[in-house]
């Protein structure tokens, strides 16, 4: 068949399963705390004036390619650099 035992396949899933129970706190903790920042930084991207809109978008792109080249630098997990980059797009829209 596939060459892993039963026994292979249960040891992977109860090793996943205990990597997923002990960062679980930590990935709820930081998900409440994106979705908090993400609340607010609607609220005050809808109250902002253009020109306002604007200065920080400008401003914001040299972080940016700064940010970028860590992120290319960092070992990070697959799809993370996508998904930050996804990230930084929707905001950076929202700026215009």
């Amino acid at each position: 068949m596939t060459g892993f035992a039963q026994s292979d396949l249960v040891g992977l899933m109860t090793s996943i399963g205990a990597t997923l129970e002990t960062h679980a706190d930590g990935i709820a903790q930081q998900s409440a705390r994106l979705s908090a920042i993400d609340l607010i930084l609607r609220v005050l991207l809808s109250n902002m004036v253009a020109p306002t809109r604007a200065e920080i978008r400008r401003a914001s792109f040299a972080r940016i390619e700064e940010a970028m080249r860590a992120v290319d630098s960092a070992e990070l997990p697959t799809g993370y650099a996508t998904a930050w980059l996804s990230e930084v797009d929707a905001l950076l829209a929202a700026l215009e």
